[in-house]
């Protein structure tokens, strides 16, 4: 009987030592989106829910848990342009940038807001190393490709150019023999059902974006932002992520007859909880979480939600 037991314990080892990256450790990377403080003029509309108590809860757990990398996809902050807004965001990184953790950030509309020159010029000033019109990461065998969604701040020169480099960039890591995975990001969602801001998929831009996404066979997640809500969508056999929980109001969704989009998510409509995602990169699989803030807001619980496997 012991025999038996070691058996299928050393056969379970080895299937998940299989699985990971000859080192032995996970490459285990944080994605998080609107942690903006609440405007005035939003709280006519929305309630307050304790939102910098949710955001400190949010960074203390994704320093708590030290991943290699966080990505954050835009509106980090409330006005981009006031540098007095920036300095829970300033602390953060420090702390992170201690650990010896990297931050890649992208901008969305609240970068924008009011003033977007002085918004985007702090913005590169606090991040050189993130081009506003798209950058990519490398993690082992997965590929973060993030690009600016903010079309309506950008001229039709700087959009066809972050277009042109967006589809290069899928072709190059698609024909890469060390990449499984590609995922891809930015702000505006191109599925969701909130009440509050639109699902991006009419826009003629991102269906272009849209379009090289879905032919390119190793991406297999896209994850946006600015709709303050969770929410999972799979499109054509791709998966969608809305992960807006970051701290700013939150966002009733439709649902009954009048939802938009198929979502995987079954929990309350009315408001989701505050959270963040957390993706470990596997030899041959990604493994998804959801971290959530408490009703009780008394700390955040790991929520596995699915796998995706190496083709």
């Amino acid at each position: 009987m012991k025999s038996a037991q070691i058996l299928v314990f050393i056969i379970c080892l080895s299937g998940f030592i299989a699985n990971c990256y000859a080192g032995g450790d996970t490459l285990s990377l944080c994605f998080v989106s609107d942690t903006q403080e609440p405007l005035i003029f939003e709280s006519a509309y929305l309630p307050y829910n304790n939102n910098w108590l949710a955001r400190q809860l949010i960074f203390k757990s994704i320093l708590d848990n030290s991943p290699k990398s966080v990505f954050h996809l835009g509106d980090l902050v409330g006005m981009g342009f006031l540098e007095s807004e920036w300095g829970d965001i300033d602390k953060f990184v420090n702390q992170l940038a201690a650990r010896k953790i990297s931050f890649n950030p992208i901008p969305g509309n609240h970068e924008y807001l009011l003033f977007p020159n002085q918004g985007i010029s702090l913005f590169k000033n606090k991040f050189p190393e993130a081009d506003i019109h798209g950058y990519s990461k490398q993690f082992g065998n997965a590929a973060i490709v993030l690009f600016n969604s903010n079309f309506g701040e950008l001229t039709e020169g700087e959009k066809n150019g972050e277009l042109r480099w967006f589809i290069k960039t899928l072709r190059n890591f698609e024909a890469d023999s060390q990449i499984d995975f590609i995922l891809v990001g930015c702000h505006h969602p191109p599925y969701t059902n909130s009440k509050i801001v639109g699902p991006s998929v009419y826009d003629t831009t991102m269906q272009k974006f849209l379009n090289a996404f879905n032919r390119t066979s190793k991406c297999r997640l896209f994850i946006s932002g600015h709709a303050h809500t969770y929410e999972h969508f799979n499109v054509n056999n791709k998966d969608f992520l809305v992960i807006g929980g970051g701290g700013g109001l939150q966002h009733p969704l439709f649902s009954g007859k009048d939802l938009r989009f198929n979502d995987l998510v079954k929990m309350p409509t009315d408001r989701r909880m505050f959270h963040y995602i957390t993706i470990k990169v596997y030899k041959n699989s990604l493994w998804i979480d959801l971290n959530m803030v408490s009703e009780d807001f008394k700390g955040i619980k790991t929520i596995p939600q699915f796998t995706l496997y190496r083709k």
